[in-house]
């Protein structure tokens, strides 16, 4: 390995070092390739299964001991089995730290709530009316149908319909490009290994590239993953609670 190659070494290492265990390295596969070609080491090692759990066990129970304070209860006298079940994967995603998951899952639990809401009420009127028929209905459908008979308000379904259009849709159908639309990272530091030269790249735009997509929502999941569950289990609290 030559000088160029051993500089180039140094600030790969710099990087390494500079994002810790937590951090992310992205490259191209075919640049690794060409760094090994050029004889720059790099390791890997092997580890059991039962090695990669433990570790990952006890990562996951330090990380459900911080937050798991912070989830919101959904009240116990909701009488849905579904209802209560679902938010028990809930629960545990969260717990786990799978937060995108925990997003997702909650949308559901909101949506179906909602559903459970309008079914009981054309029931009153209807005591033959087929739950078959709720399940014909999308988010929206299912909002214009409580807001019809007087359960939501105008300002309401505007909330609920936000929701939907900035959260739920983008995470059900995984709509990434939408999701990262506004996460920016304020240093990027990349290396060129034609030439070795190293760059600090400011207020990057996440959405610019699609290579830092997925890690950019994986930091958005973490900063509204809060947000979001005390939004929808406080809406299924409401709803189903009365």
């Amino acid at each position: 390995m030559d000088d160029k190659d051993k500089e180039l070494e140094g600030k790969l290492n710099e990087i390494v070092k500079s994002v810790g265990d937590t951090g992310f390295i992205i490259a191209n596969p075919e640049t690794i390739k060409r760094l090994k070609d050029r004889g720059l080491p790099f390791q890997s090692r092997f580890i059991t299964y039962k090695e990669y759990l433990d570790k990952l066990f006890e990562d996951k129970r330090k990380l459900a001991e911080e937050i798991i304070n912070d989830l919101p209860l959904i009240n116990n006298e909701i009488a849905y089995s579904a209802v209560q079940s679902l938010y028990e994967q809930v629960r545990e995603c969260y717990a786990l730290g799978i937060f995108g998951a925990t997003i997702t899952l909650s949308s559901v639990l909101l949506e179906l709530s909602l559903k459970y809401k309008l079914h009981k009420e054309r029931t009153k009127s209807d005591p033959n009316y087929k739950w078959e028929e709720i399940e014909k209905l999308n988010f929206t459908g299912t909002l214009s149908g409580l807001k019809k008979i007087g359960v939501l308000s105008q300002e309401e379904w505007d909330v609920l319909n936000n929701f939907n259009l900035e959260i739920r849709n983008p995470y059900i159908h995984y709509n990434i490009k939408k999701l990262v639309r506004d996460v920016m990272i304020r240093e990027l530091p990349v290396v060129k290994i034609e030439t070795g030269e190293k760059k600090i790249h400011k207020d990057v735009k996440i959405v610019e590239r699609s290579y830092l997509w997925f890690t950019g929502k994986k930091f958005l999941d973490k900063a509204q993953v809060n947000h979001v569950l005390n939004f929808c289990i406080g809406w299924v609290n409401k709803i189903l609670s009365n």
